[in-house]
């Protein structure tokens, strides 16, 4: 598990977040990262390899395997991924919600294929 001071602290750097009310527009979500060239880039692989990846995606009612939680635990511990399913009773189905971390992103779409069995 990686925090932004451990990132901050194996690098080298200095990462600061704007506060809320003194950016807006396109700068909102702007990170300043300071120290030597290369420490700057690996913090910034570091801090991108943190962030959250959602894929959502709806199924029918009757889909097996959303009533089944040993499976649905086991292909959350075998690919490190967070499923989520909620109802959607007003279109008959539900939507699933896998999360993971960026850099479990290939994880993602294969937790997703053992759930819809492709």
């Amino acid at each position: 598990r990686c925090n932004l001071q451990d990132i901050i602290r194996k690098t080298g750097t200095l990462i600061q977040f704007p506060a809320g009310t003194q950016v807006t527009g396109p700068r909102r979500s702007a990170v300043m990262i300071t120290g030597a060239f290369y420490s700057v880039i690996e913090a910034k692989k570091l801090l991108m390899e943190q962030l959250p990846i959602f894929l959502m995606f709806d199924v029918k009612q009757d889909t097996a395997f959303v009533n089944d939680t040993r499976l649905l635990t086991q292909i959350m511990e075998k690919h490190s991924v967070y499923i989520s399913i909620k109802p959607k009773p007003k279109q008959c189905c539900w939507t699933v919600v896998l999360k993971t971390k960026e850099r479990n992103t290939p994880n993602l779409y294969l937790a997703r294929n053992d759930l819809i069995g492709e």
